[in-house]
């Protein structure tokens, strides 16, 4: 016997009140799933350091680790700040980038088709870098050990969640 599904639909003030209920924003630690990121880094399990995650209430940006083993370098970081409009998010934009001290444009490279505005900048030592995104009123960066192909697939992945 199959089970039976029941759609009810609401009418009257209660059905308006749903309807015009805005959808919560995302976390940075909700843009991409444990399995996203584990499947981008190309691990079996990743891990959220919930001691270095979350929302700092001075800055107002709001941080996710994710890591694969403890002490050591394999991970990602998301840092997702959200302005009031986009323009605000313009200048969050310049704010991040300073944040995660992009170099002179020699060594910064823009990502065409991702976001309104993105950018990357690989590691010193070429292992890992940082991309930083920028759509609508949201800014996210990621930070972390993949490549550059990896970062911009996640930065893809992370856009329409904004």
């Amino acid at each position: 016997m199959r089970p039976m599904h029941r759609l009810i639909l609401l009418g009257g003030a209660a059905g308006t009140l749903l309807a015009n209920t805005p959808a919560k924003p995302r976390t940075a630690c909700e843009l991409l799933s444990a399995a996203e990121v584990a499947a981008f880094l190309k691990v079996l399990l990743v891990h959220i350091d919930s001691l270095n995650s979350g929302m700092n209430e001075m800055t107002r940006v709001d941080f996710c680790n994710w890591y694969v083993k403890e002490n050591q370098p394999e991970g990602v970081m998301l840092k997702l700040r959200r302005a009031p409009s986009a323009d605000e998010a313009a200048v969050s934009f310049i704010a991040a980038k300073v944040d995660e001290e992009m170099s002179p444009p020699a060594k910064t490279t823009a990502i065409p088709g991702v976001g309104d505005e993105a950018l990357y900048q690989p590691y010193a030592d070429g292992k890992g870098g940082t991309v930083v995104v920028r759509k609508g009123a949201s800014v996210v960066s990621i930070i972390g050990s993949p490549s550059r192909e990896t970062l911009v697939a996640m930065a893809k992945a992370m856009v329409p969640r904004l």
